[in-house]
């Protein structure tokens, strides 16, 4: 049996989880990173009052959109009437269901840069857009969309906690069959590459049984550093991760 660490928030790990239990693969619910959302702040409260003052709002991860839902349920929202609103890609999409409107999203490649080349983000002078994201996060968009002449707000509504990594409970399953470690973004990789050079024992760590999973390809760049295979694929659903996972 095949074994996967899944390294996202337990939230975010649960579907994988679920999916599949009684497989011949045995996912392993070891988050590298939580999420803690932040709902009720006087900045977050002033965003939603001028929320009919955006006409576009991008949601830049399934966290961002997760963590506004929460927002949504404390907070009446009253959106512009022709507000346009974005994706990162299709899991945040799904995640923005409840809100019953057009999403707009890349359709092959899932980031920022691929985002601001849609064609509704080409004339966006003196639009109002609102960016939502975790504290912290890059400045891409921002910089961007004001280069373009935009007016750019964020709300920011979670915090990234980065854990311990402890790194005899990845050397215990790379002894055994082959270990899929499941990495999902940039700073996670490179939190597990900080985290490995804490570790007194790197050599009890089968490499060559390894195989990451990661959704884009700066990620597999950051973890290019350690000799192993390295399969990128930009969506992550269960189906996807089977196909990859289990001959």
């Amino acid at each position: 049996m095949a074994n996967l660490i899944a390294t996202r928030s337990s939230l975010q790990n649960q579907s994988i989880i679920n999916f599949f239990t009684g497989t011949s693969l045995n996912v392993i619910d070891y988050p590298f990173i939580e999420i803690e959302p932040i709902s009720s702040t006087p900045e977050i409260k002033k965003i939603i009052d001028d929320m009919h003052l955006y006409s576009k709002i991008i949601f830049i991860s399934s966290n961002a959109a997760q963590c506004f839902k929460i927002i949504s349920e404390h907070h009446l929202i009253k959106f512009a009437d022709n507000v346009q609103i974005f994706a990162i890609g299709p899991t945040t999409k799904n995640e923005l269901s409840f809100l019953n409107k057009k999403i707009f999203s890349p359709i092959d490649q899932f980031d920022s840069k691929t985002l601001l080349e849609l064609s509704e983000m080409q004339n966006v002078t003196d639009e109002s857009i609102l960016i939502v994201r975790g504290v912290g996060g890059k400045e891409l968009l921002k910089n961007e969309l004001e280069k373009k002449q935009a007016n750019i707000a964020y709300l920011e509504c979670y915090q990234r906690i980065f854990k311990l990594i402890d790194f005899n409970v990845i050397a215990n399953y790379s002894q055994k069959e082959t270990l899929y470690i499941l990495i999902t973004s940039s700073q996670i990789a490179q939190h597990f590459i900080d985290q490995l050079g804490l570790f007194e024992n790197p050599d009890q760590i089968h490499f060559d049984n390894i195989s990451f999973i990661v959704n884009h390809e700066n990620i597999a760049k950051e973890l290019s550093v350690f000799e192993c295979d390295i399969k990128i694929t930009p969506t992550l659903d269960p189906e996807k991760l089977q196909s990859l996972c289990i001959d």
